[in-house]
């Protein structure tokens, strides 16, 4: 088991066809405020097929490490894959605050995470 350190901070990147949502960016800077206040680190959850591209802006935008699942099943969101992935991490690694965008993606898929963690 990988453990933290209690205080990280996690921002699920929303993307489609490899494009990356705005919201996600937006909440990597907020992101990065919490987890500096909290003495934490910030981390990316990115799951998809072909989007290492999207990886390397998410440390631009300050995150400190990204987590990425790429395969092909993961290409288009599906509610249950991107659960059941997310809400595994989030046990393993045990995060203080997860991120998700006000998008139709992100209102599936949080109160998931959350009603399962």
């Amino acid at each position: 088991m990988i453990t933290t350190n209690g205080n990280d901070v996690w921002v699920f990147i929303e993307q489609r066809g490899g494009v990356p949502a705005d919201v996600s960016f937006e909440l990597l800077s907020k992101g990065r405020k919490l987890a500096s206040a909290m003495g934490g680190r910030l981390t990316a959850v990115l799951f998809g097929n072909g989007i290492a591209d999207v990886t390397r802006e998410a440390f631009r935008h300050g995150a400190d490490e990204t987590l990425l699942a790429d395969h092909p099943a993961l290409r288009q969101y599906r509610t249950m894959p991107y659960s059941r992935l997310l809400t595994g991490l989030v046990r393993e690694r045990q995060p203080r605050i997860v991120l998700f965008g006000a998008t139709i993606i992100g209102r599936d898929l949080a109160p998931r995470v959350a009603s399962a963690t």
